[in-house]
This record gives structure tokens, sequence and C-alpha cells, in this order.
């Protein structure tokens, strides 16, 4: 992480994120902090030892993505 730290792959994920937004995909917000705690969640689901369940994509992707009904 020390060479890549997580500002960088935040301001690549960025752009990603507000097409995302602009087409109603992904929730409003600051985009750099939605990003920052997608990162964050990943970062922990990688961590996770023995004993620990590790989420369903669909339940990742709800804390960023707009219910579409």
């Amino acid at each position: 992480m020390q060479q890549y730290p997580l500002q960088a792959y935040i301001e690549r994920l960025v752009p990603i994120f507000r097409e995302g937004q602009q087409a109603g995909e992904i929730v409003e917000g600051n985009l750099e902090e939605l990003v920052g705690n997608y990162f964050t969640i990943l970062s922990g689901i990688m961590v996770l030892g023995e004993g620990y369940r590790i989420p369903e994509v669909d339940f990742v992707m709800r804390t960023i993505t707009k219910t579409i009904i």
C-alpha cells in the first residue's frame, strides 16, 4: 500500500462512480467518500480470518448502488 496509497485508487475510480451517479445507478453523495468507503469494506473483507462470514456481493453492492424499482 505504500507504493499505491488509497488516494491513488480513489482518483482512478471517481470517474466510474461519477458516471454511475449520472446514470442513476450509484447513490448520491461525495464521490471520494463513496469510493473510500467501498475500498474500506473490500479491505476488511480481504483480511477476514477464519470464523468470519464473507458478505454476499449483493449486500456489498447495496452500500453504493440505488435500488431501482
